[in-house]
């Protein structure tokens, strides 16, 4: 709809009213015809869109698969069980720096050599 009436802008502007701000009338709109295509082009676009809905959702379901192995990967490195990244559920994650780096809480790590 953005398009057609983009590309129809100044018809519509000289159809209108006003000086400083052209206003588009209600008659003028209704008045107006939009091109469609015919019903069968129509039923083919909403087959394509609705064969990339349901791959854009099959990938939503990969990220959300994808992200849980990957906590689970860092859990395992990190050598945090199930138990305890479950018990840690609902709590804020501790904050990541604005360059999206390490954590800026303190480490408990020892460094001692």
């Amino acid at each position: 709809m953005f398009y057609l009436l983009e590309m129809d802008s100044e018809k519509i502007k000289s159809e209108g009213s006003g000086i400083a701000m052209v206003h588009a009338t209600k008659g003028g709109m209704e008045k107006r015809k939009f091109p469609l295509p015919d019903l069968e082009t129509q039923r083919a676009i909403v087959t394509e869109i609705e064969a990339e809905q349901a791959l854009v959702n099959a990938n939503k379901e990969l990220i959300r698969l994808f992200e849980a192995k990957i906590k689970t990967t860092i859990n395992r490195v990190w050598g945090e069980s199930e138990a305890v990244s479950s018990s840690r559920a609902g709590q804020p994650e501790e904050p990541v720096d604005q360059a999206g780096g390490a954590s800026t809480a303190p480490c408990a790590m020892s460094l001692a050599s």
